[in-house]
């Protein structure tokens, strides 16, 4: 469970009286004039109804019912946090979704009562195979933040069944829906909350145990760590403390390449690693609270998503997991991330909640609704070989990779590889792109909402940035050197800008000129991103550089070679774009040489147009 309020101050839960079931009912959640409540509204991400959501929940696959379901937190009756409930939505093919009008399940006077937080769908090996099993955070006591005294019983570990695919969650009338009242009481907590549960047999390998679930529930030590709190489940109802798993410090910080670890940790899952070699390891991936300042823009950091891969191993207190190499998870507007292993594809899926935190809350409050989830994305371990080096950093000081010498002057890379699930394809409308350089791309009509875009770029040695501009106005453009050697865009108009940055690797996103309205965040978006050199027979080849977007009115989620990811809210006046523009500047002269000629190559750009795949059922207002 996580709240992320205006100027990017991360609250748990607003200051309220403990004890009291929050609920507003006098709230008008619908905007005063459509097209408020259409401009940004996403088409194919799954999004609330109305009103405020966050952290995505109990994500899985229904294999009895042949479904995928997600629920997510939802405030159905306000565009900002509070009465924490859990909205649902349920695929057939894991891209269009069927969205519930009304809540799955919501606090009671005598039930969860502050709220229904963060919680997962249970394997069903730990049910009886009719109905789904969810657990989740219970809150009974309010404000819960990482730097408050931590009030004991404020959350609790909760359980519910569903019959029709998390439409709807029941919870027990009697003390049976309580798992467990709170952390160790032996243990000064920071929080305890978001559970996770499956399978983890490199953990019963490390334990010498026979096969077993496990549990994970987030929070941190005072004073001392972020950390994951581990249980074994034994049956449905019982879990036992192992200890905490990993105890990296306060605000770990391996380097730039992996970001800080924070204070506090929420929605946390851990993911099985095939590849681990003699050692055991494992996956996790974590929603970090507490990072440090960012001093360039001199306003607290964000929460991220952040994952590391860690040594397994077993100690005295159950199981520790060391620091192998990490990084962030997404480096924009993306959090609390969730996820499942799905067993269509033999991959793990996650989901995220993209955040409405730079529109100010009047211009919120008139669309009606804040927030929605990312797409499916596919994580998974990703191995390179013959790796020679990365265009300036040592290859040893990136912390988000594992470095191994392979034999032969050359070296394996492992890092986490993080891409659109490949299923979204079967939204794509018209292909509108073009092989030609010296052709820009316009959408059918003059404008578009909802996008896709693969580009990939061959970069020479004076190369200093590449990328795609983005036309939100069809009036005014204007483009000049449209060749194969330089692209620059000098339209005066609404544009956004996706970079790379040979010099100092580092991508991003440019919104600064996106707009013409007050009260929309347009501040840069930006990450660490490299490219490798590979050896090939006698000769070194480089890398090229693979961009893939997705654009859906507001919502702009861009993969940069499937292994740094940038999301960023685009409040464009409109909410559309009129062209997509790629863009190479080979301005440095000789001071970066890793490309063999000198000039910059478009090797391919495809644009499709996007269907809608999100569709909410009608409904009375609540």
């Amino acid at each position: 469970m996580s709240v992320l309020q205006a100027a990017t101050t991360v609250s748990h839960c607003p200051d309220a009286k403990p004890d009291v079931l929050i609920k507003v009912t006098s709230v008008e959640i619908n905007a005063n004039e459509p097209v408020a409540f259409t401009r940004w509204r996403p088409m194919f991400h799954v999004i609330a109804p109305h009103g405020w959501m966050n952290d995505p929940c109990a994500p899985g696959y229904d294999s009895k019912r042949c479904i995928y379901q997600v629920n997510f937190q939802w405030n159905p009756y306000g565009t900002t946090w509070g009465n924490m409930s859990w909205g649902s939505a349920t695929s057939k093919d894991l891209i269009k979704w069927q969205v519930s009008p009304t809540p799955a399940v919501q606090p009671t006077e005598s039930m969860d009562v502050c709220g229904v937080f963060t919680g997962c769908l249970a394997p069903t090996s730990i049910s009886d195979g009719q109905q789904a099993i969810a657990y989740y955070t219970s809150a009974n006591h309010l404000p819960i933040h990482y730097t408050r005294k931590y009030h004991r019983g404020s959350e609790r570990l909760h359980i519910a069944t569903s019959s029709n695919g998390g439409r709807i969650w029941k919870r027990p009338v009697d003390k049976s829906a309580v798992v467990l009242c709170g952390p160790p009481r032996n243990l000064e907590v920071t929080g305890w909350r978001d559970p996770f549960v499956a399978e983890w047999p490199s953990m019963d390998s490390v334990l010498e145990s026979k096969q077993s679930l496990y549990g994970i529930v987030s929070g941190g030590l005072r004073n001392q760590t972020p950390t994951l709190f581990l249980y074994r489940i034994d049956s449905m109802l019982r879990w036992d403390f192992l200890g905490c798993l990993c105890t990296l410090g306060l605000n770990y910080t391996p380097s730039r390449w992996s970001g800080d670890y924070g204070v506090n940790w929420e929605v946390a899952n851990f993911v099985p690693l095939p590849d681990a070699g003699a050692q055991a390891q494992a996956l996790i991936i974590v929603s970090v609270e507490g990072r440090l300042s960012d001093a360039q823009v001199n306003t607290p950091a964000e929460p991220k998503s952040m994952w590391m891969v860690g040594d397994l191993a077993k100690s005295d207190h159950g199981a520790d997991l060391t620091f192998s190499y990490g990084g962030t998870l997404d480096h924009g507007s993306f959090y609390a991330a969730n996820g499942f292993f799905d067993p269509l594809i033999g991959k793990y899926v996650i989901f995220g909640w993209i955040t409405e935190s730079e529109l100010d809350q009047d211009l919120v409050d008139a669309q009606g609704w804040s927030g929605c989830l990312s797409v499916a994305r596919v994580v998974e371990i990703v191995r390179y070989h013959s790796v020679v080096r990365a265009l300036r950093s040592d290859l040893q000081s990136m912390t988000c990779l594992q470095v191994e010498a392979d034999g032969s002057g050359t070296h394996i890379v492992r890092t986490l590889g993080i891409s659109v699930d490949e299923r979204l394809r079967h939204l794509r409308g018209r292909h509108v792109g073009s092989r030609a350089v010296n052709r820009l791309v316009s959408f059918p009509g003059g404008v578009c909402s909802q996008w896709e875009v693969k580009a990939s770029f061959w970069l020479g040695a004076r190369s200093k940035r590449v990328g795609i501009d983005i036309l939100h106005s069809s009036s005014g453009s204007d483009y000049s050197g449209r060749t194969r050697k330089m692209l620059t865009c000098v339209d005066s108009n609404a544009k956004s800008s996706i970079y790379f940055d040979a010099e100092t690797e580092t991508v991003g996103i440019d919104r600064s000129a996106s707009t013409s309205r007050d009260g929309v965040g347009t501040k840069l978006r930006t990450a660490p991103h490299t490219l490798f050199a590979f050896r090939a027979g006698e000769n070194v080849r480089w890398e090229t550089l693979e961009i893939h977007a997705v654009f859906d009115a507001s919502v702009l989620e861009v993969f940069f070679n499937n292994r740094t990811v940038l999301t960023a809210r685009v409040y464009s006046d409109s909410g559309t774009c009129a062209t997509l523009c790629p863009v190479m500047d080979d301005s440095l002269g000789n001071a970066t040489r890793y490309g063999g000629e000198s000039s910059s190559e478009l090797l391919s750009f495809d644009v499709w147009t996007l269907r809608q795949a999100v569709h909410v059922e009608q409904t009375h207002r609540l």
